[in-house]
């Protein structure tokens, strides 16, 4: 882990208010640190699975405020 990602999740662990927030910032950071240290092919697998990660979240998310939203209803 980098010097810079250590003091980000320090700063982190100190301001629970706006810890989600943060995390996710941290953690983009360290995944770029780390992934800037690689060869350029290794990049673009780390990237094609970031956007997976991304298109999961979205419809996961999508899926419960629906669910929640025929509970409401």
């Amino acid at each position: 882990m980098s010097t810079q990602s250590s003091k980000n999740s320090q700063n982190n662990k100190s301001s629970p208010n706006s810890k989600s927030n943060s995390n996710k910032l941290t953690l983009v950071d360290e995944i770029i640190d780390n992934a800037s240290a690689l060869p350029l092919e290794y990049q673009d697998c780390i990237l094609e699975i970031a956007k997976g990660m991304a298109f999961t979240r979205k419809h996961l998310s999508k899926q419960q405020e629906e669910t929640s939203e025929q509970r409401t209803a």
